[in-house]
């Protein structure tokens, strides 16, 4: 239903999203090695992941 809670309730969530979502955009924008990374092909992430997964720890 279209009852003002409801309305109050849908426009408060639009908020908070658009908010979050400015604060993703700031974040990355912020960290350019980061975009540099995700700009990398799966084979390289792929790579790159596999690194230092040997015994662990207490090798």
């Amino acid at each position: 239903m279209h009852t003002p809670e409801n309305l109050a309730r849908s426009a408060a969530f639009k908020l908070e999203a658009d908010a979050r979502g400015r604060a993703v955009a700031e974040q990355r924008a912020k960290q350019p090695e980061r975009q540099a990374m995700d700009a990398v092909g799966p084979a390289d992430q792929q790579q790159r992941n596999s690194r230092g997964r040997g015994c662990g720890r207490g090798c």
